[in-house]
């Protein structure tokens, strides 16, 4: 046994193997010697084996370079050389045995006696091994130590500051200090094997990032009032949060007990959700088998005592106080619902072991099974994210109400919170896109998301902040003197949220247009889908998929998973249906540059086109498997929504045309009208083509390639008359309006106001070089063309 420094105490004999690292570089010898010493025949194909001579050369290669490693590391630590050393004679002692061992069995392979003496030699040389990569591991273990001594000393040199320049020189060098520890202490996290201790460790490392600025703000408040308790308080309490969270990483480090003085008292219903969800993916590994090794038997008890005691945990999780009724309900259900899958899933195996079943059926089985656990674990999951939305709101919530006198002023600003708050989750989708963004090549894409996450930025979050201030401000005035002219509208926080909720949502749509994103499992749609199902709206309305008329067109089925079955689609399909988004793509970049460039204020026309647009992309992103349209039925609604916008587009556009001179404008804006009108209905029935396939067939399964082709057509052709109505509609009711009357026009076009830009450009160096020259033949262009040659 050796004493190293900070006390640290280790016996080669007592040693455990605590690290990935050291056991993923022992897994191949342990199988070897493991090869070594089965007497069952090797189940590798048989071939020409290596040289036996040559096997025993590559061993002894092997320990050289092996004891060459940890010589240099030995020479690096001077204060663990000579154990370091001593453990290195055992290596090289035993490999050299090994080696003497292995040649003589070489040259008699069929002597048992000679067979026995080489495993108990290799035995031996995994031995020494094991101690010596321990011991090579506990060279980590000193550098964390040193880093930790070098926090500890600077954590009380803070403690015992006398004034402001000797905290903030102490600080500077805990910074430096607490970063090298970090890192070392996040290196060991990962390549720990317990998975408490890395729970412990990565709990320590995020109270001292949590805390650190708190010690200098507390330590700054005391040196200036220290007659107040309060600041001594603080300042001690931040002082123990960090120096218990140092004493974590020791203990954790060392392989110690944490003392309960030290304990970060982590939630045990975290604990217990993650051995359930542990105990879960288990389950699915070991029910996943071939059916012809299965035994009744031996499998049947063991799968179903599993199941019991994860349901027996499921159940303890369900009746705690914080679990929501309807959650616990749901629980109670999903737990039925994979007993009675196990059930079938045994009877199946059952059934082809007397060859009355096909594999085939038994891999439906599994795969049913697998479902019913996904939607199980997905419960679990919902459990932990309610219950800490439950405490972040509780402590707001009692605070807020035992400080305030007026309930209603109390609930107002509640309210406020919630809008205030829009902006830091809206900055923080802008973070994420934008170093999403960085990762591909510049191009029309990254142009599209970008421009999004501008306007954003830029406009959107700017005035949405403003107008949160405004309100704040009114209900202190309010508050002040309470005589009814300072009120607060919900009209006008009902429209700043609305519009942060319109940017994300163009954020959204501009990140989904990439055809390279891969396609979004099961696990995550199924997540999304209940957590933000009362937000994950069409732009038209609520998802249908739990009306009536769904569970009219699939009988039987209370899940309508048309949505899933298109990303589920062969590839070679997936690939056509993506050359047809191409095209779509180019169509909505035309409409775009046609219609974004007018003003909706004052203007139906471009309201109903933009209302169209939408509700065509969701359409589109419905065929490949994403968006917000859940079901066929969804579509049909789509598609009807569609068609209601296409007739108020009608007649808006007539009355135009009513008020238009005879002229050719005239005749192709009826021309264009009628083409809505067509493509309108075209696309109803591809959407009910689409449906009645289904009801068909019998199963939840989509029509393929050909009806999404066909609704990605439709959508495109309708895009294209709507761009050419709404060209048709100005050049009508500005160029050529009748004059026999004098009525106010229909619409109102009028250009969206231009970005700001800023008044004062400081690239100036091509200004020179610039010149203004007049024209001297000015030619006169058709409106349409004018029309044509204008981009926002």
């Amino acid at each position: 046994m050796s004493t190293h420094i900070y006390g640290t105490k280790f016996n080669p004999m007592d040693a455990q193997i605590k690290t990935w690292s050291v056991q993923r570089t022992l897994d191949p010898l342990v199988a070897q010697v493991t090869s070594l010493i089965s007497d069952q025949p090797s189940n590798n194909k048989k071939g020409r084996s290596k040289r036996a001579h040559l096997l025993v050369t590559n061993v002894v290669q092997a320990i050289e370079n092996f004891i060459h490693k940890a010589s240099e590391i030995a020479h690096e630590n001077p204060e663990m050389r000579n154990d370091l050393l001593q453990s290195m004679e055992d290596v090289k002692r035993t490999g050299d045995e090994m080696a003497v061992l292995s040649k003589e069995f070489a040259d008699d392979p069929c002597s048992k006696p000679k067979r026995q003496q080489m495993i108990v030699a290799a035995r031996a040389l995994l031995t020494s091994v094991t101690h010596l990569l321990i011991l090579a591991d506990l060279v980590d273990v000193q550098l964390i130590l040193k880093s930790i001594r070098l926090v500890e000393d600077d954590l009380q040199h803070i403690h015992d500051a006398s004034n402001q320049e000797e905290l903030v020189h102490f600080y500077k060098q805990y910074g430096k200090d607490i970063i090298d520890l970090s890192q070392h202490a996040q290196r060991r996290q990962h390549d720990l094997v317990d998975r408490i201790e890395q729970e412990n460790l990565a709990a320590a490392r995020g109270t001292i990032k949590r805390t650190s600025m708190m010690l200098l703000t507390a330590s700054k408040a005391y040196l200036r009032h220290p007659e107040l308790p309060f600041a001594r308080e603080n300042r001690d309490f931040v002082y123990n949060q960090v120096r218990d969270a140092v004493g974590i990483i020791s203990s954790v480090t060392q392989g110690r007990p944490i003392p309960p003085t030290q304990s970060l008292k982590l939630d045990s219903s975290l604990s217990s959700v993650g051995d359930l969800t542990r105990a879960l993916n288990e389950f699915d590994r070991i029910v996943m088998m071939k059916p012809q090794k299965f035994n009744e038997q031996v499998i049947r008890p063991q799968l179903e005592e599993r199941l019991e005691s994860i349901i027996s945990g499921a159940a303890l999780l369900a009746d705690s106080l914080s679990t929501r009724e309807d959650r616990r309900d749901r629980i109670v259900q999903e737990c039925n619902a994979v007993r009675q899958s196990l059930q079938d899933l045994l009877d199946e195996y059952i059934q082809f072991s007397k060859k009355r079943s096909s594999e085939e059926n038994v891999n439906t089985k599994i795969q049913t099974m697998q479902t019913k656990t996904r939607d199980l674990r997905k419960q679990f999951t919902l459990i932990q994210i309610e219950k800490l939305n439950d405490k972040t709101k509780k402590a707001m919530y009692v605070y807020l109400c035992a400080t305030a006198q007026d309930p209603d002023h109390t609930a107002t600003c509640i309210k406020m919170y919630r809008e205030s708050s829009s902006s830091r989750r809206s900055g923080r989708v802008i973070d994420v896109v934008s170093s999403e963004m960085e990762k591909y090549e510049p191009g029309e894409y990254t142009d599209g998301v970008i421009e999004s996450v501008r306007v954003l930025r830029d406009q959107i979050i700017p005035s949405f902040a403003e107008r949160i201030k405004i309100a704040i401000d009114t209900l202190r005035m309010k508050s002040a003197y309470d005589d009814g002219k300072y009120d607060v509208t919900e009209q006008e926080l009902i429209e700043a949220s609305s519009s942060v909720y319109h940017g994300i949502r163009d954020i959204r749509n501009s990140v989904l247009m990439n055809p390279d994103l891969e396609w979004p499992s099961d696990d995550e749609e199924g997540l999304n889908d209940e957590i933000y199902a009362p937000s994950q709206t069409s732009s038209h309305g609520p998802s249908s998929d739990s009306q009536l008329p769904d569970l009219e067109m699939y009988p039987g089925k209370n899940d309508n998973p048309s949505r899933d079955m298109m990303r589920r689609l062969p590839k070679e399909e997936r690939e056509q249906i993506e050359l047809q988004v191409e095209g779509f793509k180019k169509t909505k970049r035309d409409f775009e540059r046609e219609v974004l460039k007018w003003d909706d204020r004052g203007n139906d026309i471009i309201v109903l086109a933009k209302k169209m647009c939408m509700i065509m992309m969701e359409m589109t992103d419905f065929t490949r498997g994403r968006g917000p349209l859940r079901t066929t039925m969804d579509v049909i609604n789509a598609a009807k929504m569609i068609s209601e916008c296409g007739s108020k587009l009608n007649k808006i556009a007539k009355d135009i045309a009513a008020q238009c001179v005879e002229s050719q404008s005239k005749s192709d804006l009826v021309a264009y009208v009628d083409r809505i009108t067509l493509y309108c209905h075209q696309l109803d029935i591809t959407s009910k083509v689409k449906a009645d396939v289904q009801n068909i067939s019998g199963e939840l399964i989509v029509s393929g390639l050909d009806s999404a082709t066909s609704l990605i057509t439709a959508a495109k052709n309708l895009m294209n008359a709507v761009v050419l109505t709404v060209k048709a509609s100005y050049i009508a009711s500005t160029k050529y309006r009748s004059k026999a009357g004098n009525k106010e026009p229909i619409v109102q076009w009028k250009m969206r106001l231009p970005e700001k830009k800023p008044l004062v450009f400081v690239d100036r160096q091509n200004e020179t070089n610039s010149r203004t020259k007049k024209s001297t033949v000015k030619k006169r262009l058709e409106p349409i063309h004018l029309l044509n040659e204008f981009h926002n």
